[in-house]
């Protein structure tokens, strides 16, 4: 979020009573409409430490969404403290990136969603954040407090480590992101002097990302059944306890893991992207002729549609479900605290990684806690049914699609009888294959 002067007039109107720390003028300040049709509004806010109010500009495509953004804005401000007037140098980094940088990165209104998505990644990368278990990053910014990051070779040693397991072009951008968003802010709020980065030159050499994530690990056939088994029969409320303090509740919880549960069935069964799990409407959940449910995904990353088919009749049942739950203006699989919300990225993966953990320890599948990832539910489906024409998998998984295969291209195309049959054909293999196990040791045991 950025600060300009207010006018003469906004003074005026924002001074018009006296305000306690902590106080916003959000609900006193008039939106304004610009000349490119955007609206703007200007507001304050009063903080805890008795300081001269601050000025602030919130800017948005519509009069009710800035207003909105302008309350999120002052809640993020009364959650940290306003001006952070009580930061000083031994203030341990992690916390002040926490509270400062990530809520600055998301109050941001010039920032695209997706610069955001990006930005708070980086930001946990420079506190060691990473979730690669390959990945120790052994000089990030975790356990330093402010003061520490008054030395150069500090800041260098993260930003090189970084490099060394990420590329060269993520410490670049690692470098601007911690100039901008942590100490700038720190030099803001009256902690540190200047930037030691000013000036000086970061030798990023030539590294590549050691470890891209991929999707080429793929769990084997029992392992894929027993995972949709257990999430099937996982009960959400199921050991949640209530928060302590802060906004969330229980319920919320318990919608968050619901969310865990729902976004991977769906992936696991159809291959959808994780990103395009969060952006499916009622509308778009069909019914097909096979009696099974089907997906349409009108926005994807190739900017080609597609429907896909939920390749397991409990989990298109449960989604039926769902979707005849859904009320309009709600996304079928939303943020947890208001579906009428897309889940938020940076929270959305850090969920999913902690229960990807989880769903390793319980089922003893190494492979999901260290390598496989949501990517990994396109590589095993890719793998089990490898045996079907290539064009039905490269049309089904979204992927880029070969001009041999250009008359496969039809974006509402129904493959849901090749596929379901596909997956039914499977599972009665299994099924069978359990019975004849069956058979054959009761008739050892009749012989003996």
């Amino acid at each position: 979020m950025t600060t300009e002067a207010p006018s003469r007039k906004d003074v005026m109107t924002m001074a018009n009573r006296q305000h306690d720390p902590g106080d916003d003028s959000v609900a006193e300040s008039t939106p304004k409409k610009q000349k490119d049709g955007t609206w703007v509004l200007r507001w304050r806010f009063w903080p805890y430490n008795g300081k001269a109010a601050l000025v602030k500009r919130s800017q948005a495509p519509t009069k009710g969404e800035v207003i909105r953004r302008a309350r999120a804005a002052a809640d993020e401000l009364r959650k940290s403290g306003g001006d952070h007037g009580g930061w000083s140098k031994s203030t341990p980094v992690t916390q002040y990136v926490e509270q400062v940088s990530v809520p600055a990165v998301k109050t941001n209104t010039r920032l695209k969603q997706n610069s955001v998505d990006r930005y708070l990644i980086v930001l946990d990368l420079l506190v060691g954040k990473c979730g690669h278990e390959d990945h120790k990053h052994v000089d990030s910014l975790s356990g330093y407090v402010v003061a520490d990051l008054a030395k150069f070779r500090n800041l260098k040693a993260c930003v090189l480590d970084i490099a060394a397991t990420h590329g060269a072009e993520t410490a670049r951008q690692a470098r601007n992101i911690l100039s901008k968003y942590v100490i700038k802010k720190l030099i803001e709020d009256d902690v540190l002097d200047g930037s030691p980065l000013a000036g000086m030159d970061i030798d990023y050499g030539e590294f590549k990302a050691s470890q891209k994530p991929s999707g080429g690990n793929a769990l084997t056939d029992e392992d894929y059944d027993r995972v949709l088994d257990w999430l099937l029969e996982l009960d959400p409320a199921e050991g949640v306890t209530p928060p302590k303090r802060g906004v969330y509740t229980l319920a919320d919880r318990v919608a968050k893991r619901r969310n865990a549960i729902d976004t991977t069935l769906l992936q696991a069964t159809t291959g959808m992207r994780v990103s395009e799990t969060g952006t499916i409407e009622s509308e778009e959940v069909i019914d097909n002729r096979q009696g099974g449910v089907n997906v349409y995904i009108p926005h994807t990353k190739t900017d080609v549609p597609r429907t896909v088919t939920i390749l397991d009749d409990r989990v298109a049942d449960r989604l039926r479900s769902l979707r005849d739950s859904t009320a309009p203006g709600e996304y079928v699989i939303g943020s947890p605290a208001d579906r009428s919300k897309v889940w938020d990225r940076y929270n959305r993966n850090k969920t999913l990684a902690d229960f990807y953990k989880e769903m390793a320890a319980e089922l003893d599948i190494p492979v999901m806690e260290k390598s496989f990832r949501s990517h990994g539910w396109r590589t095993t489906l890719n793998m089990i049914y490898y045996y079907l024409p290539d064009h039905i998998r490269a049309l089904w998984f979204g992927h880029s699609v070969d001009v041999n295969h250009s008359n496969y291209r039809d974006p509402k195309k129904d493959l849901s009888g090749v596929m379901v049959d596909a997956a039914r054909s499977r599972r009665e293999a299994a099924e069978k294959a359990g019975e004849a196990v069956e058979e054959s040791s009761d008739g050892d045991r009749e012989s003996a």
